[in-house]
């Protein structure tokens, strides 16, 4: 999904430009009294800011359940899922605790040897949030069939990471 044609941004731009229509007409307008246009303005502009907060909550949803379905495929996350919560919590424990590519590159590399899947992907979601290219190579050099998805995923991180910012002026509360 492209942030720029989500359907969510597209309403939320389309809601800004008909409220400053809709707001300018009214300034024009001979038909109302001061206190009139001031609780006109304010009841128009409220309700284009309730409909832009749902328009916010649909894209977050949105752009999450698109960046968990990456992340599912290229990190093999079915198969990790299956492990006990107390494997999981060691898995993710031993790569947060990672200081170094060289580390993550043994880690993932004996991760790999024994089969460990939540390991795997722990370490990989902890490379590709590091910038750990050698790590990220290991894993996509011993799965080729998940590159595609990996640098989906990647994209997607990276995307997500930039619309927190880009985002905000979309998004924001209009105002008169």
């Amino acid at each position: 999904m492209s942030i720029r044609d989500d359907v969510h941004v597209k309403q939320a731009r389309g809601l800004r430009e008909r409220v400053e229509r809709e707001i300018e007409a009214m300034r024009r307008s001979g038909d109302y009294t001061p206190g009139g246009i001031a609780n006109a303005m304010a009841e128009t502009i409220e309700a284009a800011n309730v409909e832009i907060a749902r328009l916010r909550k649909a894209f977050d949803d949105a752009v999450a359940s698109e960046y968990r379905n990456y992340e599912t495929e290229a990190l093999n996350l079915d198969a990790a899922r299956s492990a006990g919560a107390v494997e999981w919590r060691d898995a993710s424990f031993r790569a947060a605790e990672l200081g170094s590519q060289r580390e993550a590159s043994r880690l993932l590399s004996g991760a790999l040897e024994r089969d460990d899947v939540t390991l795997v992907a722990e370490t990989v979601r902890k490379a590709i949030k590091m910038g750990w290219e050698d790590v990220i190579d290991i894993y996509t050099e011993t799965h080729p069939d998940r590159a595609p998805a990996l640098e989906r995923f990647r994209e997607r991180d990276a995307s997500t990471r930039a619309r927190n910012v880009g985002m905000g002026a979309i998004f924001r509360p209009i105002r008169a």
